[in-house]
């Protein structure tokens, strides 16, 4: 079920007011089920059941920090009458990052993100997994490639001497863990193939940070950098 708390509703009560949230999550879902569409002000005594079910996602407008601090908290709060559905924080000029937990997400996308004219992979691909009724938080932030994966990979590919390589490998090969599990999951979503030949993906490859390495372009640790960059630029 998807909620709205949008501030331009503080002085319309009227569902038929519209806004550009409104417009584009009506697109995924219809809201028109009561009280689906509300202020943002959190009244905690007045809220009602439904934000407490596990597949509530209450999509948050908010006019202010102050206002949206209200909102992190009451979904943090681990005791009591608290809700156990997603936040997800929105703004009209996208942008929005927040430090993430398993219910609270921030949406770095602006609503004509999800416009089918808009380009945006990650976003029409929430869009449409929203409307199929599954929701998958990590399509609202970009998929970035960190600079350390990019820099070991150019590093060894065009024979680079950097005496400083050691650390770079490690700061690389710690990129790499992080985000293997991301690039898996555009793996395994993609609707063709990759044409790279996959190396070090999807089974996740551990390295040694000061392993010496003979002829370190034709490692498993290179190829599984390479493949990485390769599978996160599709979606960029």
């Amino acid at each position: 079920m998807i909620f709205l708390r949008d501030h331009h509703f503080r002085q319309a009560d009227s569902l038929d007011f519209s806004t550009s949230w409104r417009t584009h999550l009506e697109k995924c879902s219809l809201l028109s089920h009561e009280g689906v569409v509300r202020s943002d002000i959190l009244n905690r005594d007045k809220e009602t059941d439904a934000f407490l079910a596990t597949d509530a996602v209450v999509f948050l407008h908010s006019f202010d920090g102050a206002n949206r601090s209200d909102w992190i908290k009451w979904f943090s709060e681990e005791s009591g009458r608290f809700p156990k559905g997603h936040l997800v924080i929105v703004s009209t000029e996208g942008g929005i990052i927040v430090e993430e937990t398993p219910r609270i997400h921030g949406c770095y996308w602006r609503p004509g993100d999800f416009l089918p004219t808009s380009g945006n992979e990650a976003a029409l691909e929430f869009a449409n997994d929203l409307r199929a009724g599954v929701f998958r938080p990590e399509l609202l932030k970009p998929r970035a490639i960190p600079k350390y994966v990019v820099a070991y990979a150019l590093a060894i590919h065009y024979g680079v001497g950097d005496a400083r390589l050691t650390a770079l490998r490690r700061s690389a090969d710690q990129s790499y863990e992080q985000l293997h599990s991301q690039a898996l999951s555009l793996l395994s979503t993609k609707k063709q193939p990759l044409t790279y030949q996959r190396v070090g993906l999807p089974k996740r490859e551990l390295f040694e940070p000061e392993a010496a390495i003979q002829n370190e372009s034709e490692s498993v640790r290179f190829k599984a950098m390479r493949n990485l960059i390769d599978v996160l630029r599709e979606d960029l």
